[in-house]
């Protein structure tokens, strides 16, 4: 489990993508420090003003769509 490892290093480039008042947010960016420290690459996203389930509403950005669909596609090698 990777948040009681003593070390990330080795795992793959990682994409980390929260809004900045999600309840999270601190546990996000606490992961993303260790990954970088451990020499993981990591993209982190932070949506000003975004929380927990803004993905599911009407007014979610086109921008926040678009930078997960992205990841997604480049995950799988599409791009």
């Amino acid at each position: 489990m990777p948040a009681r490892a003593k070390s990330l290093a080795g795992l793959p480039s990682t994409y980390i993508s929260i809004g900045s008042i999600d309840l999270f947010i601190d546990e996000a960016l606490l992961f993303t420090k260790q990954l970088v420290f451990d020499g993981v690459l990591v993209k982190l996203y932070v949506y000003p003003g975004y929380h927990h389930l803004a993905p599911m509403f009407p007014n979610f950005s086109q921008e926040g769509a678009t930078s997960s669909e992205y990841a997604l596609l480049k995950a799988l090698e599409l791009l």
